[in-house]
C-alpha cells in the first residue's frame, strides 16, 4: 500500500489543471497547461490523509481526482494525453473496486489496492513522463 500514494502523485498535477479552460479545437492549451502545472504544491496534500480502510472517504478522494484528470486531459496537448489516460483508467478501476460489498484484506483494506499493485509501475511511469513533458515544454 505504500506505493499507492506514489502511483497517484500524478493526480496532484491533474487536480491543479482542472480549473483551467480548454481550446475550442480540442488540441489542448499548452499555455494554460503549463501555467497550471507550476502551481502543484497546494495539491500535493490531496492524498496525505487518505485512510485506505475508510472506503467512503477514499472513494470520494479518487472521484475528485478522476474528475480533475478528465479536465486535465481536455486541456492537455495531444502528446500528454496518453499518459493521462493511463492514470484515468487506473483511478476508474480503483473507484470500481471500492464499491460497497467489496472484499477486504485482514487489515480491513479493500482488496482492490492489492489487485492493482502490478499496475503501480505503469502509473508511476506515466506520471514521470508527464513531469518530463512539463519540464521540457513549459
Amino acid at each position: 500500500m505504500r506505493r499507492l500514494p506514489v502511483a497517484l502523485a500524478v493526480t496532484a498535477l491533474a487536480v491543479t489543471v482542472a480549473s483551467c479552460g480548454d481550446d475550442d479545437d480540442g488540441a489542448g492549451n499548452l499555455a494554460a497547461f503549463c501555467e497550471a502545472a507550476q502551481d502543484t504544491q497546494r495539491f500535493e496534500t490531496v492524498f496525505d490523509d487518505l485512510d485506505p480502510t475508510n472506503v467512503e472517504a477514499a472513494e470520494a478522494t479518487f472521484r475528485t481526482a478522476r474528475d480533475a484528470q478528465a479536465a486535465l486531459r481536455d486541456l492537455a496537448p495531444e502528446a500528454a494525453r496518453g499518459d493521462i489516460d493511463v492514470v484515468i483508467v487506473f483511478v476508474d478501476d480503483l473507484i470500481a473496486g471500492l464499491q460497497p460489498g467489496g472484499a477486504v484484506d485482514d487489515r480491513g483494506r479493500p482488496n482492490v489496492y492489492q489487485s492493482l499493485r502490478p499496475r503501480f509501475d505503469e502509473v508511476e511511469a506515466a506520471g514521470d513522463r508527464l513531469r518530463v513533458y512539463v519540464e521540457s515544454n513549459c
